[in-house]
Parts: structure tokens; sequence; C-alpha cells
């Protein structure tokens, strides 16, 4: 080998080495980031936003949100940073504390949709006679809000109380223009509305109720 190959070859060489301890040290340097938390945690359904405090052990200037493709960033404050973001959808946060040029200084803490929406596994069953049609909706927990449409029209609201459930009965004529569009939403305090629910069509008038589990 002459002297330029034996020459190249250390390079090579020390490249590898110095290269693989940069990779490890960045694997490592990220692994031991200081975490970012996530308190006083709720959804406010008239302004569809949620709200949260963020508490980290590190120095950070900014509190980077991201949310469905998108990041914000807040101006982090020493005792923990209050936000209040405003969002559609039911996707999985991101949050994590960066420096004044966006650099991630912490670990990201997750808020999952289950945490800021309605998840109750609900039950409904419904009754078609000759005059009225009766849709009786059961959640498992108590004092949720639930919301019967025909379509986009909102036709009624009632709270589940203790009893976890809740009653809807509409005339003949209602059914007749509304029964092949109904739905329902489930709300818990605090929570964002669960996605609406549809109801199966009764097309013939019936003493038997129709049961089904969402």
């Amino acid at each position: 080998m002459t002297r330029t190959g034996k020459f190249l070859g250390l390079i090579a060489l020390f490249g590898a080495l110095f290269g693989g301890f940069s990779a490890s040290s960045s694997v490592a340097q990220a692994s031991t980031l200081p975490a970012m938390k996530i308190s006083q945690l709720s959804y406010q359904s008239a302004t569809k936003t949620l709200s949260f405090k963020t508490t980290t052990k590190a120095a950070v200037s900014k509190v980077a949100v991201a949310y469905n493709g998108k990041t914000t960033y807040y101006p982090a404050k020493k005792n923990g940073t209050a936000i209040t973001y405003t969002f559609s959808g039911n996707h999985n946060f991101k949050i994590y504390g960066t420096t004044s040029k966006n650099g991630r200084l912490t670990k990201a803490a997750t808020i999952t949709n289950q945490q800021y929406g309605t998840t109750d596994p609900l039950n409904y069953n419904e009754n078609r006679s000759e005059t009225t049609f009766t849709l009786n909706v059961t959640t498992l927990g108590a004092n949720r809000t639930v919301r019967l449409y025909g379509g986009d029209k909102l036709l009624a609201t009632k709270t589940t109380g203790a009893s976890g459930k809740a009653t809807f009965t509409l005339t003949s004529g209602e059914y007749a223009k509304y029964g092949k569009r109904l739905g329902y939403t489930v709300q818990a305090k605090n929570r964002k509305t669960a996605a609406k629910i549809d109801v199966t069509y009764m097309p013939h008038t019936s003493d038997i109720a129709f049961n089904a589990v969402a």
C-alpha cells in the first residue's frame, strides 16, 4: 500500500471512530434530558380550548406545543408556564422546552386524546311505537351531557345524573322527519365531546327495542 493509501485509510478510521463517538454522545444526551411535566389539564367546550401548565427543571426560554403537524411556541415562565391552546380534532399533543432559537432542552411530554376527550363506552336502546320513539342512552360515568341531533340540528340536551342514563322521546311526526339522521354525542365535565354516534333507523313500528353498543 502506498503512503497516500495508508494516510487515507487512517483518515477513514479516525472519521468512523469520531462519528461513532458523536452519534453515541447525541443519543446519550437526548436520553438524559430533563423531563417536561404537565398539570392542571382541562378542556373548555365553549371555546374549544385545552388548558394546562408545564413545569421543568431545565432553564428553557420557550415551551413548544406540537399538534397535528403544527408547532407553536410560548414564552416560558420560571415557576411554570400556563398554556391555553385552541384546536379541533382528536390528536395527541407533544410538549417540550426549547432555547430561544427553538433548540430542544427537555424530553417531550404527551397529552393523549383520552386525557382530554370523553371516552366512555356508550350503550343505547331504542323503541318505536305507533305514536312515539324512545331512545335511552347509558354511560359508565354519572353527570354526562347527552345531545340528540337530527342531522346537524340539535333536538334536545339532557344530563345523565347519578344514574348515567338519559332518555329522549320523539313524536311519530318528529321521528318521520329526523329518524333517518338521528345521532347523539356524550360529554364528560371538562372533557371534549365524543364523536357523534348514529342511531339505527327503525322503518317499522315495533314494541321490541333495538340494542347496540358503541
